[in-house]
């Protein structure tokens, strides 16, 4: 039958497969993988994700998959279609941009990842480092705009693939994604690929009378997780678009902040990153400080925008 088995004479898949498949793009039906019929019409043989199984040669497509619950939560581990499917049905997955995300695909070659996420969304696409927080692995991404609510839709990984263990190389990934940098060392820190990867100094920071109106600035404040890092406003003033990714993000930790020395800066930029208008917020220990507190797609997010009395 090939790949792909066309589900003819089918029988009702019921309401909460229907429900799956238009939030996540499909189910799975016993080993396989039921499309969205507004995807392609078709089930395909899946096995479970693995540095053995998510392999293929360049230029070729695979399917991933992350079983979950209606509302997101894990439900399993991430599945790989058993073979490579063609281009047409990867662009029709990474065109659905208001799935979550949780049906995605992978391509050995960071290019085609990037041509193929173009083509399907007709904008400049956005490397992140990882993608643990959705499809429960360590892998590079290209994205598209967000899709509903904030979830990064159809992604198309490439490169190495690392199940969440100690390897160095998936723990710095891993905090890039979940705190927006890693430490390059006791001096540095190197932004996400998603936040434009500059290279920061943070061995001597600026105190709050010192910065310039109207400026922005990145701000770090340790959590319970990073008590290694001090609290820090980074000298070189960043850009406010840089300024709106940092704290319009729902998902990262708030570990990195910004700091901006007017209230009325401060407001206007949580507000612009918020569904509506920011709320003042409790600091974070150790950032003594005021602050808003943005709430981009409805969600509370960590990062606070920081500003002086």
């Amino acid at each position: 039958m090939g790949l792909f088995s066309r589900k003819e004479g089918k029988q009702k898949s019921g309401f909460m497969s229907s429900v799956m498949d238009e939030v996540h793009g499909g189910h799975l039906s016993g080993s396989n993988l039921a499309l969205w019929p507004e995807i392609r019409d078709a089930e395909v043989p899946m096995v479970e994700a693995s540095a053995d199984t998510v392999i293929t040669d360049k230029g070729r497509f695979l399917i991933l998959f992350q079983p979950s619950r209606v509302l997101g939560a894990p439900d399993g581990p991430l599945q790989v279609s058993a073979e490579p499917i063609d281009r047409e049905l990867a662009m029709a997955i990474c065109s659905k941009r208001e799935t979550t995300g949780y049906l995605s695909v992978y391509t050995p070659c960071r290019g085609d990842a990037e041509s193929l996420m173009f083509d399907a969304t007709g904008e400049i696409p956005v490397e992140h480092a990882s993608c643990m927080n959705f499809l429960q692995a360590c892998m590079g991404s290209i994205r598209g705009p967000s899709g509903s609510e904030g979830m990064p839709g159809p992604m198309c990984c490439f490169g190495a693939f690392h199940l969440l263990d100690d390897d160095p190389e998936v723990r710095t990934r891993t905090d890039d994604e979940l705190i927006g940098f890693h430490a390059a060392d006791e001096h540095t820190i190197v932004l996400a690929p998603d936040l434009g990867g500059a290279a920061l100094r943070i061995d001597e920071g600026v105190l709050p009378g010192d910065c310039e109106d109207g400026r922005f600035y990145a701000i770090i404040v340790p959590d319970d997780e990073h008590p290694d890092l001090g609290c820090v406003i980074v000298p070189e003033p960043i850009d406010r678009g840089l300024a709106l990714r940092i704290c319009g993000s729902w998902i990262r930790s708030g570990v990195l902040s910004v700091f901006t020395p007017l209230r009325s800066d401060a407001q206007a930029l949580a507000d612009e990153a918020s569904e509506g208008s920011a709320k003042h917020a409790k600091p974070r220990s150790p950032a003594d400080l005021p602050c808003f507190r943005p709430k981009p797609y409805g969600q509370d997010p960590g990062a606070l925008v920081y500003y002086r009395d």
